[in-house]
């Protein structure tokens, strides 16, 4: 399975003799990124029903604001590309200490 997108492909005797190249371009439509470990709090956000999912098992607080580093919109920014494992692990998710005003 190749995922869509313009590629090269080259032939040849060895990778230091090529003596043909050209470009293709693969159709198709991207797959969505498996939901475990692996994916990064991002690709959980954006999937229709990890997202949901997430946001609903954080809660929020009395004031009714999103607990945790959902609270946080900067620091959601900054860790959104971190995988969700270690995250989890650090227990960032559920922490109730919001950052003081400055």
């Amino acid at each position: 399975m190749l995922e869509p997108g313009e590629t090269t492909l080259a032939i040849g005797a060895s990778s230091r003799d090529l003596r043909l190249t050209t470009t293709i371009d693969i159709a198709g439509a991207n797959l969505p990124p498996t939901l475990d470990g692996m994916a990064t709090l991002e690709e959980w956000l954006a999937d229709p029903t990890g997202g949901p999912m997430l946001r609903d098992a954080i809660g929020t607080d009395e004031s009714g604001r999103r607990r945790g580093i959902f609270g946080n919109d900067e620091l959601l920014a900054v860790i959104g590309k971190f995988l969700i494992s270690p995250l989890v692990a650090s227990r960032a998710f559920i922490s109730t200490t919001q950052p003081s005003a400055a």
